[in-house]
């Protein structure tokens, strides 16, 4: 199996909607998927992650089916911004201002103190202050594994899953940046902190994952690629990271 997980264009936060150019990368993410095709097509309920998803479903034919846990992971993973964390590099923001986890500097989460927490990274003082194992594991990790049984796939232990019915499907779900950034560590047996210090994604990216057989029954998703924005480069749209940075 391969599960693509595809962020939302270019949004209008407010209304929970696309900008014109989001729309425009919605729309190349059609032709991407158009030549390999889909098989199923699943979305988070949020208006930006379904209108990225609708130009695909209709030009496979396919219909979206809604996955209500895969909605933005707001404000279950969000802290209060303070100054002894962000400082004056980052953007001043004022204090109680809320920021998302994924956003905490590498600088803190690659500390002397915080690097090699690996399971028990939820103990970092900012993460332990909002919950954030309770969040992890009833948003993420339990919706996560029942969704993959669905498809075939049952866990077994951290990053490995035992097919109980095989499949060639490709699979795609349309969601979010923070739910993606928290997902992923889950699907890859990768301490979270360490994957928000090191990655990132950008709007419409594809992130790739294998789910394949090694021969005994069983498989340890492998990610092929991660935020991949070729479609965007075949479309002839602006090759930025979030329409900021040119890459």
């Amino acid at each position: 199996m391969l599960l693509y997980i595809v962020r939302h264009g270019e949004p209008i936060y407010v209304t929970d909607s696309l900008t014109e150019h989001g729309q425009k990368q919605a729309e190349a993410l059609a032709d991407r998927f158009a030549l390999n095709g889909l098989d199923r097509i699943f979305s988070s309920p949020m208006g930006r992650a379904q209108a990225t998803a609708k130009p695909t479903a209709d030009r496979l034919g396919l219909k979206i089916k809604t996955l209500p846990w895969t909605r933005e992971i707001w404000p279950q993973l969000a802290l209060p911004w303070t100054a002894d964390i962000w400082d004056d590099t980052d953007l001043i923001k004022p204090a109680g201002d809320l920021r998302f986890a994924m956003q905490l500097p590498g600088r803190y989460l690659r500390s002397e103190e915080n690097h090699d927490l690996g399971e028990r990274w939820h103990e970092l003082d900012k993460l332990s202050s909002i919950e954030a194992k309770k969040a992890y594991e009833e948003i993420v990790v339990a919706n996560s594994d029942k969704f993959l049984k669905t498809l075939g796939y049952q866990r077994e232990r951290d990053g490995v899953y035992k097919i109980i019915k095989p499949n060639d499907e490709r699979v795609a779900v349309f969601c979010h940046a923070g739910f993606t950034l928290t997902w992923l560590p889950h699907l890859l047996a990768i301490p979270p902190h360490l994957f928000w210090a090191a990655f990132d994604i950008t709007h419409s990216s594809v992130t790739l994952l294998e789910f394949k057989d090694d021969g005994k029954g069983y498989a340890a998703p492998k990610c092929l690629y991660l935020s991949d924005m070729s479609h965007i480069l075949q479309a002839g749209l602006p090759y930025r990271y979030n329409n900021e940075l040119p890459v």
